[in-house]
């Protein structure tokens, strides 16, 4: 199916025509924007053209990170610098267009032929044959970053990605994974998944991208009859793998040139040849500043990949983190973008697409996230929250990894988020607010780990649910009186059974401690100082084991028996054995239905 091209500002059709056989999109559905702008404001330029673009994209083939349609500018643009979101000024289009460009990520961008006396458009923005498998989503040419870095002017704190990733795989599902995760850790990233979209990104001079995540076995369908199974082998096709590499200036704290990983499932017929070229690949790698290795399939998920590609490390990439909060809520078209980005990351979530669906709408929550960042926390918390679902919703149903997926990351990665969204809202309400959202978040991932039958990662969410929930106990504690006893029972009550239920051998070594403290109050109440046939220790232990496990009276040989008899004090400790060993039996037959049910 064609692809619509959404043509802005048309004056005459005799251009557009002109325009669509000079792009190659004669065949695609024409649907015209703002045909006439009139006085309107550009908030309302912008909710006019998001409503007909939703509509036709609702009409359209399913979501895609390169769904196959283009904006057509057929208006005059003099200068690309004034695509500026911020401008609260009315009735400017440029505004509007701005904002589009941001809410669209999948959408390609094409410019009328520009008459010789304007200046020649950016590089970011240049026309190129476009093969129809591209993905724009990753912002490959780096266009939303030509829009956020006008948006850095002034001192608006906004992410900005400068460095260039390329994630090449046969596999579509794959590359798309990979390149997501290299986005998400702050870079531009081109995916290339056929034999033509390599030649053209990768077999030119200027191309030598940041990070390489590079399939070994390439077999692309229009693969013409030569081999690149071997590593210079690829590079006497494509001039953007071959040595020695330039030296670009330093961006940031950045400690190495370039990371280049080759991913493999390790089923190899040429192990020993593969082992060699990795080896070769590092040496020249580090001999010109850059660094590298391997990397195997299946991995556990997007935070297991970025672990074993360094992309968690300090330096690898430009600082990629929420920018600091500056002054009141974000500029109010920025936070209209981030608001609808929202909305489009929270439809396509309900509507559960395929894989390359889901990281759309993950994009769109990042880069929502990204917009709104500090200055307005609960557009952000929101964003968030859709941004983690949508990754935990693309994991669970790419069938490409490990069954377990790696969440202990994911839980630090949203608290420190968190940490930083809520540092707009008032101190006294800070902390509370920020173990709330956590919370929200937890249980929406525990609930898609459900869904998912991933019965490891949603107790490992439950865990952490408590460990917050604990977290929220004590700041209400201290926030009351946390002398008094009652205070402190509850306190401690709590404790207890979280650390109980957390995982079998907590459980284990609870009990093994209370019948360890039952066995020494039984042998003080009533086996200190007597004499008996039998061992004193060893009928303490029987009675607390028999007393404890049997919730019963002690049953012990006739060699720990003596007259008179214990005191007191020995029956109440069975009467308290009794009761413990009724706790703990409770919690025990219902962890343990809980465990066979779920597996």
């Amino acid at each position: 199916m064609a692809g619509y091209v959404f043509a802005i500002a048309l004056r005459s059709q005799a251009k557009l025509d002109g325009e669509l056989a000079r792009h190659g999109l004669s065949s695609s559905r024409v649907v015209e924007l703002w045909k006439e702008m009139g006085e309107a404001t550009a908030a309302a330029l912008y909710r006019e053209a998001v409503d007909t673009i939703e509509a036709a994209l609702r009409a359209g083939s399913p979501p895609s990170l390169g769904s196959g349609h283009c904006f057509l500018l057929l208006e005059e643009l003099e200068d690309l610098a004034m695509l500026d979101p911020r401008i609260e000024g009315d009735g400017t289009w440029r505004t509007a267009l701005a904002m589009l460009l941001l809410t669209y990520p999948e959408i390609d961008w094409r410019f009328a032929r520009r008459p010789s006396v304007f200046s020649p458009l950016p590089p970011a923005f240049e026309p190129e044959p476009a093969p129809s498998d591209i993905r724009w989503a990753f912002d490959p040419k780096g266009r939303r970053d030509f829009v956020r870095q006008i948006m850095c002017r002034e001192g608006f704190a906004v992410v900005t990605r400068e460095l260039q990733a390329v994630a090449i795989d046969d596999e579509s599902d794959f590359a798309c994974f990979h390149a997501y995760v290299a986005y998400r850790c702050g870079y531009r990233t081109d995916i290339v998944t056929s034999w033509a979209l390599m030649k053209q990104r990768l077999d030119r001079d200027d191309c030598r991208p940041d990070l390489l995540l590079e399939d070994v076995s390439l077999k692309f369908a229009d693969r013409p009859v030569v081999s690149i199974a071997r590593l210079k082998d690829r590079a006497q096709h494509f001039r953007g793998l071959a040595y020695p590499l330039p030296c670009p200036p330093t961006i940031g704290p950045r400690r190495v040139q370039r990371l280049r990983w080759l991913v493999t499932s390790g089923h190899n017929e040429h192990d020993a040849e593969l082992e060699s070229d990795a080896h070769d690949m590092r040496e020249q790698e580090r001999a010109h500043g850059g660094d590298g290795g391997v990397f195997w399939k299946p991995v556990a998920g997007m935070y297991d990949l970025r672990r074993q590609a360094w992309l968690r490390l300090f330096g690898f990439a430009a600082a990629h983190h929420l920018p600091t909060s500056r002054g009141h809520g974000a500029p109010g078209k920025v936070a209209l973008v981030a608001q609808t980005l929202v909305v489009r990351a929270r439809d396509l979530r309900n509507a559960r697409p395929g894989l390359e669906g889901l990281l759309l709408a993950a994009v769109c929550a990042l880069d929502a996230l990204e917009l709104s960042g500090g200055e307005s926390p609960t557009l952000g918390f929101e964003a968030l929250s859709l941004r983690h679902e949508c990754e935990v919703l693309a994991e669970c149903s790419f069938g490409g990894l490990q069954h377990r997926i790696e969440v202990q990351e994911r839980f630090i990665d949203i608290s420190d988020a968190l940490q930083t969204l809520a540092a707009k809202v008032h101190e006294s309400s800070r902390t509370g607010t920020q173990l709330n959202a956590e919370i929200s978040i937890l249980t929406a991932l525990m609930r898609l780990f459900r869904e998912h039958a991933r019965f490891d990662e949603e107790l490992a969410c439950l865990n952490r649910i408590r460990d917050v929930k604990s977290q929220q106990i004590r700041l209400t504690f201290e926030k009351t009186d946390p002398t008094t006893w009652l205070t402190l029972l509850r306190w401690f009550t709590y404790e207890y059974f979280k650390l109980l239920i957390r995982t079998p051998q907590h459980f284990v070594a609870a009990i093994l401690v209370w019948l360890g403290m039952l066995a020494m109050a039984f042998h003080f109440t009533g086996y200190d100082g007597v004499t008996i046939e039998g061992s004193p220790v060893g009928c303490a232990l029987l009675d607390a084991l028999s007393s404890f496990i049997g919730m019963g009276a002690p049953a012990h040989p006739k060699s720990c028996e003596y007259g008179p008899g214990p005191g007191t004090g020995y029956f109440t400790v069975v009467s308290i054995a009794i009761a413990l060993g009724a706790v703990h039996l409770g919690i025990f037959v219902s962890y343990v239905y809980t465990l066979l049910a779920r597996r």
